[in-house]
């Protein structure tokens, strides 16, 4: 490279001294003309070294490899990324940049400002908090018995003792809860508070078949006793029984047990409360107690032997005190008489060396519920219990029933038929027509003919045993003797029929009455409730309450009295019936052979359920479930 940097320039002065030349002189005579490129040859060789030879570089790949070399050492440049432009800012700055025009201003009218109403705020009522009342703190059985025992009050009568408890005061009246079997037989009524002062009651009303009574006692200080909830009794709550059991003297009796059932009995149309507390006779119209002293019930029955005779315990039960609450409004209305004030029995004087007081002797006691019906016959009686089984007594082999349960009986003359819970009809005792070969199929009710001996009509004597009875149907059906057609009923749809002699009568369902046989009397017309056919007579209670009677009259057996009755009955010469109010009146009646007074149809006082007319003697179920018979003797005394 120096030598060419050295021949470049040399050459190039050459070139211009012959250019020079060239441009300076007149064309010569030719010559010959001079090898120029010999000649400079030549001068570079002279002024030359002579040169070592070398080879010829390849200047094209040495540059390329030189190019290649640098570009590969130089860095590669980055190039820096654009900047994202901020479009909302942009867009802002040109807004801002447009020139805002000024408004033309408006004139504001002037508003007449509205008053700005103060609200009035509504106080919303600050809710009262119910205060829960604060737990009563259990108390002891004996302490609760304390605070009880001044209400409870022992009740005596001329005939039963019984108890009460008082449920009301007003100033120095008290008022006294009991059954209505304790006070139903008594002339009078004697109330006992605390053992220690007598007052002579009034009975203000009475519900014979709730078994309920409200009395009322002045004038004195009294305690009385709340009633509890029976609805929130639980089976297994414990309960406590005071009363006066067996009319002991002295302090009430308190026993204790649980609640073993709450059911609904129908023939006192109540819920009861079942209990195995102790409930003896005596304590009957007394409190049955919850744990804190209220009433929950009133005690009123009891069971103690089965139907076969076998002895029962804890099977008692009280009247709710729901039903209770229910009828004391009613039960308490009814104006009462002003009672004397009570006579304080003396304070026994102390003696140094006490004698023993006697054993008491324990006065009649009001009796559990027994009978539900009963039918008296021509020699015997016969009644159906409230487990459904029959009891008879009398004579022969028509007082012997057989074993079962039944919903009703009817004694005839020397047979007995019965309707039995499943509406089969059985019957016992003679059977010399087939009076007692009943046919099969379902009966709601039975009646037995009912006549002392054989009967004469002008022609001859005939003996009119035959039975009637209704089916399920409505239909009547009869079997036995038919001499005279009275075991050939008419079709139709009966409510009941009543068999007698030598003809029956019947009463369908529409209130019409039809007989037929041999039958006394023309029946009247109108609409009847029952019907009862007897000797030679045949009474009927109409729809209206009122009792009609035809036939045969000889002693005033078919002239009832006036009023208004729930049942009749004719007898043999007697004829009796049970008033609304419970009462029992007969009329008729001459069978004593002295000519004395007609004893079968004189009844006693009190509340009858039912009442069965017989031969010469009269039979009925009271409310309380006794059943009584007048005169007595034979088949007009019931058992125990």
């Amino acid at each position: 490279m120096p030598i060419m940097k050295t021949l470049i320039p040399t050459i190039l002065t050459l070139l211009a001294l012959l250019t020079a030349a060239c441009a300076g002189n007149a064309p010569p005579t030719p010559t010959a003309a001079p090898d120029l490129g010999a000649t400079v040859q030549a001068a570079v060789a002279a002024a030359l070294p002579t040169p070592t030879p070398t080879p010829t570089p390849n200047i094209d790949a040495t540059v390329e490899a030189r190019l290649a070399a640098t570009i590969a050492a130089q860095p590669t440049p980055t190039s820096a990324p654009a900047p994202t432009p901020n479009l909302d800012a942009t867009v802002d700055a040109r807004i801002a940049a447009i020139p805002t025009p000024t408004p033309t201003p408006r004139p504001i009218p002037t508003r007449t400002p509205r008053p700005t109403p103060t609200p009035t705020r509504t106080p919303r009522p600050t809710p009262t908090r119910t205060p829960r009342p604060t737990p009563t703190p259990p108390i002891s059985l004996s302490a609760m018995v304390a605070q009880a025992r001044p209400a409870v009050v022992r009740i005596d009568t001329d005939t039963v003792t019984g108890s009460g408890a008082i449920f009301d005061t007003q100033g120095q009246t008290a008022y006294i809860i009991t059954n209505h079997h304790v006070i139903e037989d008594g002339s009078s009524v004697t109330v006992t508070v605390n053992d220690s002062a007598d007052y002579n009651a009034t009975v203000l009303g009475a519900d014979h078949t709730r078994d309920l009574a409200v009395i009322r006692i002045c004038c004195g200080r009294f305690q009385k006793l709340t009633f509890g909830n029976p609805d929130r009794l639980q089976l297994g709550d414990e309960i406590i029984a005071i009363g006066y059991a067996l009319g002991f003297q002295g302090s009430a009796t308190i026993t204790r047990g649980i609640v073993s059932a709450i059911r609904y009995a129908p023939e006192y149309r109540s819920d009861v409360i079942q209990t195995d507390a102790a409930v003896n006779p005596g304590n009957s119209g007394g409190p049955m107690l919850s744990l804190n002293g209220q009433i929950i019930g009133i005690n009123t029955y009891g069971y103690s032997e089965t139907q076969a005779g076998s002895p029962l315990e804890g099977l008692n039960f009280a009247i709710s005190a729901t039903t209770v609450q229910q009828l004391i409004p009613t039960l308490r209305t009814a104006h009462a008489q002003p009672t004397p004030t009570p006579t304080r029995r003396p304070t026994p004087t102390r003696r140094p060396t006490p004698t023993p007081r006697p054993t008491p002797t324990p006065r009649p006691t009001p009796v559990p519920p027994t009978f539900t019906s009963v039918s008296a016959g021509g020699f015997h009686t016969c009644g159906v219990k409230t487990n459904g089984s029959v009891v008879c007594w009398g004579y022969g082999g028509r007082a012997t029933p057989p074993s079962g349960a039944f919903t009703s009986v009817s004694a005839g003359t020397y047979h007995t038929c019965g309707v039995k819970t499943n509406g089969s009809v059985v019957c016992w005792g003679d059977n010399d027509f087939g009076e007692a070969t009943p046919p099969s199929g379902a009966f709601t009710s039975v009646s037995a003919s009912v006549y002392p001996d054989v009967l004469y009509d002008g022609s001859g004597f005939y003996d009119p045993r035959h039975t009637c009875g209704v089916k399920t149907n409505g239909s009547a059906v009869c079997w036995g003797n038919n001499e005279f057609g009275q075991a050939t009923p008419p079709s139709g749809t009966f409510a009941s029929v009543s068999a007698s002699g030598g003809g029956t009568c019947g009463v369908k369902t529409d209130s019409s009455l039809v007989c037929w046989g041999s039958v006394w009397g023309t029946p009247p017309s109108g609409a009847f409730a029952s019907v009862s056919a007897g000797h030679h007579h045949t009474c009927g209670v109409k729809t209206n309450g009122s009792v009609v009677c035809w036939g045969s009259n000889p002693y005033g057996e078919a002239t009832p009295p006036s009023g208004t009755f729930t049942s009749v009955s004719a007898g043999y010469y007697h004829t009796c019936g049970v008033k609304t109010n419970g009462s029992v009146v007969c009329w008729g009646g001459n069978t004593d052979s002295s000519g004395g007074e007609p004893t079968e149809a004189k009844p006693p006082a009190g509340t009858f359920a039912s009442v069965s007319a017989g031969h010469t003697f009269t039979c009925g179920v009271k409310t309380n479930g006794s059943v009584v018979c007048w005169p007595s003797g034979g088949a007009a005394t019931p058992p125990n």
